[in-house]
């Protein structure tokens, strides 16, 4: 694992698979918080944890993503049994930050994901996720969406 913001080069038989279910919720959180249809407000971080199944030969499926505060409080434990008990089988794997800045991850990102490996998962050498989205700015400075009518 790479201690630094580096990538790690993929090993020949990793492989993370995205469930469109999970995608579309960090889409959906990231447009409730920006467009003001949350009660955070609209400059609030869009975080959450992802939820899945890890298999054999380091391959990972990321079946579904909640806004889920990465501070591992007892809010955040009590959110993660609600999702398991009724999806048994996942377990977090890993979290995501979704940003419309013109940024790499940060180090503040690599301390977040080590912090709730170290929480969610059994072992240190149990790999844990961390899916940066960037989403480009708008291009509209007069309020305009970009949106044709």
């Amino acid at each position: 694992m790479s201690t630094s913001m580096e990538v790690d080069p993929p090993a020949t038989n990793q492989r993370i698979e995205f469930h469109p279910l999970a995608i579309v919720h960090m889409a959906d959180q990231y447009t409730r918080i920006t467009s003001g249809g949350s009660p955070l407000p609209s400059n609030a971080p869009v975080v959450g944890l992802l939820f899945g199944m890890t298999g054999e030969e380091e391959q990972w499926q990321v079946l579904d993503a909640d806004d889920i505060a990465t501070d591992i409080i007892e809010t955040t434990q009590q959110q993660v049994s609600l999702h398991q008990a009724v999806f048994p089988l996942h377990s977090v794997v890993g979290w995501y930050r979704v940003s419309s800045e013109d940024a790499e991850p940060i180090a503040e990102d690599l301390q977040t994901t080590q912090r709730l490996q170290q929480h969610f998962c059994s072992s240190a050498e149990q790999p844990f996720i961390f899916c940066f989205c960037q989403v480009p700015k708008n291009k509209g400075s007069d309020g305009d969406n970009g949106i044709d009518e």
